[in-house]
């Protein structure tokens, strides 16, 4: 929403997570969440968590700009967001959904706090002078567009954590990055988003760019893969509250090391086949 509140992280999906009220709304749900920093799991609604006080509010707007024109941004995906994943839980979604969810991808890094510093970084090695004010949410958008384009070329897997398995977490950044050897000594690698406890996308660079399937994990993997997640946050990560104590015993490996080598129930294929 626009306002003092902003949340670089959309409130109904971190409301997916928890456990939703008697209004059934998800930015109202309950979530536990803890700080990479700390071992307490703490209680928040959904909307009370993963914001920062106007963030996105333009300093020196246009003469007749809405100062919150960059937060209007996020709001083309986000009224769209929760039906999608709905959709894609049951694994009828449409292209439009597939659509929602690619560009709720490529929003995602541009839109957390730590931008000014990751893209001042790059500009700095590049002996380019760093980005302040306004200029930051330029930046952002010209970055938005940037991943937009690169990420309708990947290979995107619909992610399924079965029933006898843990259920997903959320970090403060909407991702990860997974890395997997394969038998050969070859490293694969891509980015993991988590979407709803019981579901998950994987996007990674491959010959059949754009194309979509579902895939069921074995419970081993949806364990290292909420490691991965605890691993790549910077601010906290979310669960749904029966699973306090998991969160609690979360640790910080290098990355995640299944125990088997095929990821699917049922399938000998890796995670990144692309059969």
């Amino acid at each position: 929403m626009s306002g003092k509140k902003q949340h670089y992280l959309p409130a109904a999906l971190i409301g997916g997570f928890g456990r939703l009220g008697p209004d059934r709304r998800a930015r109202n749900a309950v979530v536990v969440y803890r700080t990479q920093d700390g071992s307490e799991v703490l209680e928040s609604s959904a909307s009370g968590i993963g914001y920062s006080k106007r963030m996105y509010r333009l300093k020196q707007p246009a003469p007749g700009m809405d100062p919150d024109r960059v937060e209007h941004v996020w709001r083309i995906v986000e009224p769209y967001l929760p039906k999608a994943i709905e959709r894609a839980a049951s694994g009828c979604e449409t292209e439009q959904d597939r659509r929602v969810l690619v560009e709720h991808a490529a929003a995602l890094g541009v839109r957390h706090p730590g931008f000014e510093a990751s893209n001042n970084a790059v500009r700095t090695a590049r002996g380019l002078p760093p980005l302040h004010g306004d200029l930051v949410h330029a930046a952002r958008i010209h970055q938005l567009l940037h991943n937009q384009r690169a990420l309708r070329m990947h290979r995107w897997r619909f992610l399924h954590s079965p029933p006898q398995a843990r259920r997903f977490i959320l970090n403060d950044r909407g991702y990860g990055q997974v890395f997997v050897v394969d038998d050969a000594g070859r490293q694969h690698g891509g980015t993991f988003l988590p979407l709803h406890p019981r579901l998950a996308l994987l996007g990674w660079i491959a010959p059949s760019a754009g194309g979509f399937d579902h895939r069921y994990l074995r419970p081993n993997w949806v364990r290292s893969l909420n490691a991965v997640t605890w691993a790549h946050s910077r601010r906290f990560v979310v669960a749904h509250p029966d699973d306090a104590a998991m969160l609690r015993g979360q640790r910080s490996p290098a990355r995640a090391q299944p125990f088997t080598a095929s990821a699917f129930l049922g399938s000998e294929q890796s995670l990144f086949d692309d059969t």
